[in-house]
């Protein structure tokens, strides 16, 4: 892949798991809802932060924080929406 592509391969990941994440708030009262939300928005989460680590071997210069700052936004994401009951 190119660079440009692991580039568009992580923004992509972030919106994904940012609206996930939106809608696994949003949908906080209904209880069975909620958790498929949850576990969709784990799925995005663990294969992004795998993207993101494997672009961190691939992207040079400062593009390179892109993958770290896109790592340490899962994280966070992960402890906010995994359980917010």
């Amino acid at each position: 892949m190119t660079k440009k592509q692991w580039e568009y391969a992580n923004f992509g990941g972030v919106i994904a798991f940012g609206l996930f994440l939106l809608l696994s708030f949003v949908t906080a009262e209904a209880d069975t809802v909620h958790r498929v939300m949850v576990l969709i928005c784990e799925v995005i989460g663990a294969v992004l932060a795998v993207n993101a680590y494997l672009s961190l071997h691939y992207l040079n210069g400062e593009r390179r924080f892109i993958p770290f700052s896109i790592m340490v936004f899962w994280v966070l994401g992960w402890f906010m929406g995994s359980d917010t009951k």
